[in-house]
């Protein structure tokens, strides 16, 4: 079976010929107009013309003002792009590949972080499963109301295992501990942090942290990929009470420096 791959960059010759299908069948008949580019799907053709051949479509050079907006009145802002693949196996050319970018802007984390600690436990934590989209709305719930950056899971009788989405990471005697991989959901960035102590001479032990021996942790952190390493300066518990790290202290920040530079070194430039 043949398998037309549907897109690629729009030829001045393909917007000409998708504005005047468009003059012709209007804005409510895609089909009708991609059946005139053999290149493209109606999604394809819609998106063209909504982004970039409508007339509407403002196309002068940015504004200090809208540059402010977007940046976030003036700061540096990080953003996050999803893109997705879907498949269109409807059209009577053969299955096509459409591809969707979604950005949004992440939002502004302090350098160090408050999180709170609570009974719960995943059913399957290798797999990111819509199962546990539902069954942690309840502690999202108290993450919101208490205004924490993270909610931390332990077990009955307080071994932790990661937050709601991120891994978590203690200190001891300068060694580094965290969750064996089976349980939790291993993210890119613990891969990395693992990866720069290893290289530092860092002792780890993949064991999952108790939260009774709170009193004996140097430094604690979370980790992932929107965050990678946030040290945490509080930690609250309604059943082990509160701890405050001292900024500056232990294992963490340093890592979170590490981490940073070896993200930094590995990453490419985008190309304009």
């Amino acid at each position: 079976m043949r398998i037309l791959i549907k897109g690629g960059v729009w030829k001045n010759s393909e917007d000409e010929v998708l504005k005047a299908a468009v003059m012709k069948y209007g804005l409510n008949n895609w089909p009708r107009v991609a059946s005139l580019l053999a290149r493209k799907s109606p999604k394809q053709c819609k998106s063209r013309w909504y982004e970039w051949l409508d007339p509407s479509v403002k196309k002068t050079e940015w504004t200090r003002e809208e540059e402010e907006k977007l940046r976030g009145e003036g700061h540096d802002c990080e953003y996050q792009v999803t893109v997705l693949l879907t498949s269109d196996t409807a059209e009577d050319e053969g299955p096509g590949l459409d591809a969707h970018t979604y950005v949004q802007a992440l939002p502004f984390v302090e350098a160090t972080v408050a999180v709170e600690a609570r009974q719960a436990q995943r059913s399957n934590p290798t797999v990111k499963d819509v199962q546990w989209v539902n069954d942690r709305q309840h502690l999202e719930e108290i993450q919101r109301e208490l205004g924490v950056n993270e909610v931390i899971m332990h077990d009955v009788s307080g071994c932790i295992s990661e937050g709601l989405q991120t891994n978590f990471f203690a200190e001891i005697d300068g060694v580094l501990l965290t969750a064996p991989d089976d349980c939790v959901l291993s993210g890119t960035v613990r891969k990395v942090v693992l990866e720069v102590a290893k290289a530092n001479s860092i002792p780890i032990k993949l064991e999952c942290p108790n939260i009774g021996d709170i009193h004996r942790w140097g430094s604690c952190f979370i980790c992932s990929t929107s965050r990678l390493v946030k040290p945490i300066h509080t930690l609250t518990s309604s059943d082990f009470g509160e701890r405050r790290f001292e900024k500056g202290a232990g294992l963490a920040h340093r890592l979170e420096e590490l981490v940073l530079q070896s993200v930094q070194q590995h990453a490419e430039p985008l190309t304009e």
